[in-house]
């Protein structure tokens, strides 16, 4: 941002993008990135606010104007023929480089392409409409081809007469494996009803058959075609104690083992810890708005079942006997574990059939300023993240 390099315009190729431009991509996000919709969230003076200050970053906007708008011309029929034309001039301008010779390649262009800040180029399948970062439809795919991304190796085809880059359009969407999905809600409603049992951190407990569910979507930083896209997130209370259960598919459990990985599933709850859950980011906090995270990760001490596991405790905190770890933020680079007398959340994690399953417990109140309180008919602003070790994410 700071060198004025926008992926998203309407404007030619290493043109500044248009008060238009910024305004969309923070409205509806960026899908397949960790960009989400903001225009669910913030109001349009917010959101007008935000372009504003974008602004700011780069000089660029100070001795530049953005350049006009690149046109899109008329859609022909979406037909055989078009297709075909597509077809041939996917071939000609040697798109299968990158992207496959059907469009199907996925993953990092490692030694063969990187990007204006030198990493390495990533590719995705193009077959994929959820992974289309402009959007999939006939006019944002236009866009894309005769724009260019500016920063990577995806040029502007603005070379390319109008009805050409149309039926190169109509062909990349006969790929299409599935419609463009509906945008992920942001927010969902977690309820936490009372009752009078124990409880504890037994992820198979009784007690959680008849908890109310709630499916929670996630934005993968990076898209992948197995990732995990939801997980299911349970709560119970009782007059002591809040506690939190977690399920989410995992083809292959990652935990510590005799031989040490830095990638571990994992999973985490951050909680904002003052009452302003309409005012605080929910991405590490920010300053003077701290936020409590409690993060667990699969040490040798989790239960797997079904698979052959090698017997060798390795405890990822010697000093601490839990899986779990509680730390706060008040902003990125800003994460601080909190001290082993404030260590009060217990977890517990099982993996059977595909499928991890852990439970959080902690008492309701704990007189610690640096937690989350939970208190009775309150709101409280909570936010998730994944790990998967098999993909190497830490």
């Amino acid at each position: 941002v700071t060198m004025g390099v926008f992926k998203f315009r309407s404007t030619p190729s290493n043109a500044l993008p248009r008060y238009e431009d910024l305004y969309r991509t923070i409205r509806k996000g960026v899908p397949g990135t960790a960009m989400p919709a903001w225009g669910d969230v913030l109001n349009d003076l917010t959101l007008r606010a935000l372009v504003e200050f974008i602004k700011t970053f780069s000089d660029r906007f100070q001795l530049e104007s953005p350049d006009f708008v690149m046109p899109i011309g008329l859609e022909p029929a979406f037909d055989r023929r078009s297709i075909k034309k597509g077809k041939v001039l996917y071939r000609e301008l040697r798109c299968g480089r990158c992207h496959g010779e059907e469009g199907e390649r996925e993953g990092t262009l490692e030694r063969e392409l990187n990007d204006a800040w030198g990493n390495p180029s990533r590719v995705y399948d193009l077959r994929r409409t959820g992974l289309y970062k402009e959007g999939a439809s006939s006019d944002e795919v236009y866009q894309t081809l005769i724009t260019g991304m500016d920063g990577t190796p995806m040029s502007s085809y603005d070379y390319v007469s109008g009805d050409e880059l149309w039926h190169l359009v109509h062909y990349l969407q006969s790929r299409y494996l599935q419609q463009v999905p509906e945008p992920v809600k942001m927010s969902e409603t977690i309820l936490s009803p009372r009752v009078y049992k124990n409880l504890d951190v037994s992820p198979q407990a009784v007690v959680w058959e008849k908890a109310p569910i709630t499916q929670v979507k996630l934005r993968a930083l990076q898209s992948k075609n197995n990732g995990t896209s939801r997980l299911s997130v349970q709560s119970l209370r009782n007059e002591e104690k809040i506690a939190f259960r977690l399920q989410w598919s995992d083809a292959s459990p990652d935990r510590a083992g005799p031989v040490a990985s830095r990638f571990l599933d994992g999973v985490a709850l951050q909680f904002v810890t003052d009452s302003a859950i309409h005012s605080t980011y929910y991405g590490m906090g920010e300053r003077n708005k701290p936020v409590n995270i409690w993060h667990w990760r699969a040490d040798s001490s989790q239960k797997v079942v079904g698979r052959e596991v090698v017997p060798h405790p390795i405890e990822l905190d010697p000093f601490r006997e839990q899986a779990v770890e509680e730390l706060n933020s008040s902003g990125f680079g800003t994460l601080t574990v909190q001290s082993l007398e404030d260590q009060q959340v217990l977890g517990k994690g099982m993996w059977q059939d595909g499928r991890w399953t852990v439970v959080f417990v902690r008492d309701l109140e704990t007189g610690s300023p640096f937690d989350a309180h939970f208190v009775e008919a309150g709101k409280v602003l909570m936010a998730v993240a994944l790990w998967d070790g098999t993909s190497k994410e830490k």
